[in-house]
């Protein structure tokens, strides 16, 4: 990562914003994998971690997304069909 040492010598914060978030279970900077994933990969220690579900909305995505997400969703016992998006944010923790 080019500005690896400038990041870790001001304090920083980073958020991530994604449906595994939705479990109990995958929704901190120790247990969601992307994160994980993420800051081992740019070996970032940000000073604040956020990790947040957000929002699904199906009729949003493309065909081949909807399908992805659907997929996904069925494999992770989620919702696959919504005629309005669904909210997973907690918006108190945001």
């Amino acid at each position: 990562m080019k500005n690896k040492e400038y990041l870790n010598e001001i304090r920083t914060a980073f958020f991530s914003v994604n449906l595994v978030a939705r479990n109990e279970d995958k929704n901190s900077a120790d247990t969601n994998p992307y994160v994980i994933k993420f800051l081992k990969k740019t070996e970032w220690k940000p000073d604040f971690i956020g990790v947040f579900a957000g929002k699904l909305d199906y009729k949003s995505y493309s065909v081949i997304d909807r399908l992805m997400i659907k997929l996904i969703m069925k494999l992770t016992n989620g919702p696959t069909r919504s005629e309005n998006p669904i909210e997973f944010t907690d918006w108190e923790r945001v």
